[in-house]
């Protein structure tokens, strides 16, 4: 039951980065971070599930769609979250240089593949959005860390008086 409330959530979590992204509230100076992928970046390195990965990471393309109809943006995004699922056992475990990494070279592979003009032609904007996700990332990395903690300590106790939980 944790396990499925934890999915739930997750999938309100992304959802609701998803409009919190698409709004002006998350931009500083005019820089947006990109909060669905690097959400979804730092739980690849803690989710063990490869089909709930999968279907969060389909929930926050298409709640992110950057315009009607399917779009490099979207199809970029959605197998760059892919990779970095099916790739993790390269990284070192669990660690925060992990999150980090993730964040800065996801940034740069998204908009190299996406959108190379954006940083052809606004390389400053390119860095301080490159910076703004990973510092995005230290963040989510904290927080899906305690969470992640925090359940399996939950579910040991449960195991450990006997429940069928």
């Amino acid at each position: 039951m944790t396990k499925l409330l934890k999915f739930l959530f997750d999938c309100v979590l992304v959802v609701g980065l998803a409009v919190l992204q698409s709004a002006p509230v998350a931009s500083v100076y005019g820089i947006k971070p990109n909060l669905v992928m690097i959400f979804l970046l730092v739980e690849s390195i803690f989710m063990g599930n490869f089909p709930k990965y999968a279907a969060l990471s389909v929930l926050g393309t298409v709640f992110l769609r950057f315009t009607s109809g399917l779009e490099r943006e979207s199809v970029v995004l959605f197998f760059l979250l892919i990779a970095a699922f099916i790739f993790k056992k390269y990284f070192i475990k669990k660690t925060l240089l992990s999150a980090v990494c993730l964040a800065g070279f996801s940034t740069l592979i998204f908009y190299l593949i996406a959108d190379i003009n954006f940083i052809i032609e606004s390389p400053l904007l390119f860095v301080q959005e490159t910076v703004y996700n990973v510092f995005i990332g230290i963040i989510f990395y904290y927080i899906i860390k305690t969470a992640y903690e925090k359940t399996e300590y939950i579910q040991r106790g449960f195991l450990s008086r006997g429940s069928d939980f």
